[in-house]
């Protein structure tokens, strides 16, 4: 930049995308407010660049740049501008070499919904610099919103996805906006149909094992992100992080999750709200499910127990293993050890993930049992349930001032024997809301305003939010 005047237009954008990004929303600041200072400040910084174009001499370098800074005042607001569009595609006919141009036109087309469009600028941006975070990530995130012909081309879009967020992670470590992008990576990972590990046992296959990595690599990256200005204040973050920690029966993570995202939203976010009442509503359920023996005459209770003693586990249980009580489990993993019990109780409500029961054993002891991947109505009052490897949790969770406190077993339906069915047979892809979109947020890595070059485009793309599914 070779005035001092477009030196100080560029300050000025600066700021303002700082303050949007860093200044929260609160009962002081509403999200109206906000959008509202946004325009008007946008709209002061505007009518600065256009007399500057009126009244300037400027070189070729010097045009491209304030076209630049035009399509990036335009393009703080959240909805797609036609007229971002248009200045910076301007500023790349002007100069093709300005990274920063692609990364906001690139942010254009997202909003627009042009995802090809938008892949080929942040293309246009890493031809220019392979190493740029921005366009690392943002290139990431494209890619798993590519439509795709089949499930293996989607696969491939996804794990090149999750190999550029680390990319861009591995650059820049202290870039919250970078980690939230890689957690969002992890979790597509995580909702595709993922490849089953089998067991041959006496001439017999049998589906034994899938795994949980992509929600625990999600959950850490969030967590990074968290520690950054930028992408602490995103509330889909901690929408996202919170569908998880449900989904893992961390109930009061999880709630706190929700409720900082609905603050973040402006306070409303009905997806959010339904979520926790149906937390709320589960922990009463389970409780009182087990407290009370699911309800049932003691005759009909003493009837399951003695059941339990019939049920004979196929190989797959049983083998190298031990049967063992519940009052004998041990928090964390029982190696070695297979429990075998009766459903008492139903306990989940519609849609809820996992499936969740009361399950007791031959002594009469009532533990809580989740499954995962389970196709709803397998399970019925009476089903024998057969667990090798046990995970025991306890969970505890303060519904309203009371602590409600139980312990609960976890299980992938493929690791189990239900009703003398085994595996597959039990299981079924498992759908989890969550929010879908991806705001391109920059946390820009200062450099001189003189270069005009990586200097991030620090941009907001508009929400969207739905469901994704996860395969078995």
């Amino acid at each position: 930049m070779s005035t001092p005047v477009i030196q100080a237009i560029y300050h000025k954008i600066d700021e303002l995308y700082n303050w949007r990004d860093v200044t929260p929303i609160s009962e002081s600041l509403t999200k109206k407010d906000k959008d509202n200072k946004l325009q008007t400040e946008s709209q002061n910084i505007i009518n600065e660049i256009n007399k500057l174009l009126e009244t300037s001499e400027t070189t070729t370098k010097d045009k491209a740049f304030i076209q630049y800074l035009m399509g990036k005042t335009y393009n703080i607001l959240p909805a797609y501008s036609s007229n971002s569009e248009l200045a910076l595609s301007k500023s790349i006919k002007l100069d093709p070499t300005l990274v920063d141009s692609w990364l906001q036109l690139g942010e254009s087309y997202w909003k627009k919904a042009d995802v090809i469009a938008a892949k080929n600028c942040f293309s246009g941006a890493l031809d220019q610099d392979p190493k740029n975070v921005v366009a690392l990530r943002n290139m990431s995130m494209v890619l798993r919103m590519l439509p795709t012909e089949n499930i293996e081309q989607k696969k491939s879009n996804v794990e090149e996805s999750v190999k550029l967020a680390r990319e861009a992670v591995s650059l820049s470590p202290k870039d919250g906006v970078s980690w939230y992008i890689l957690g969002n990576a992890y979790l597509a990972s995580f909702f595709l149909p993922e490849t089953p590990v089998y067991t041959t046992i006496r001439g017999e296959t049998f589906e034994t094992s899938k795994t949980g990595k992509d929600v625990k690599n999600a959950l850490a990256a969030y967590y990074q992100a968290e520690n950054s200005p930028v992408a602490r204040n995103n509330p889909d973050l901690y929408f996202n992080r919170a569908v998880l920690h449900k989904y893992q029966e961390e109930f009061q993570e999880a709630v706190n999750g929700f409720r900082k995202a609905i603050v973040l939203e402006g306070g409303d976010w009905p997806a959010a709200d339904i979520h926790i009442k149906q937390i709320n509503d589960f922990v009463y359920l389970m409780e009182s499910a087990l407290t009370r023996k699911g309800s049932l005459s003691p005759k009909k209770f003493n009837q399951i127990v003695e059941s339990v003693s019939s049920v004979h586990p196929s190989p797959l249980v049983s083998i190298s293993r031990t049967a063992s009580p519940l009052s004998s489990l041990v928090t964390g993993v029982n190696a070695g050890l297979f429990v075998t019990g009766c459903v008492i109780a139903l306990v989940s409500p519609e849609g809820w993930t996992p499936i969740s029961f009361a399950l007791v054993d031959s002594s009469g002891r009532v533990i809580g049992l989740s499954i995962y991947n389970l196709i709803p109505g397998t399970v019925g009052i009476g089903t024998p349930i057969s667990i090798p490897d046990p995970f025991v949790k306890i969970l505890q969770f303060n519904l309203n001032g009371k602590v409600f406190v139980y312990t609960s077993i976890q299980a992938d339906a493929s690791q189990l024997e239900i009703g003398g069915k085994m595996g597959d047979q039990v299981s079924v892809q498992t759908t989890l809301e969550v929010s879908n979109s991806e705001d391109i947020l920059e946390e820009q890595e200062k450099s001189s305003p003189q270069s005009g070059q990586n200097t991030g485009s620090n941009s907001s793309g508009s929400k969207g939010r739905g469901k994704h599914k996860k395969g078995k």
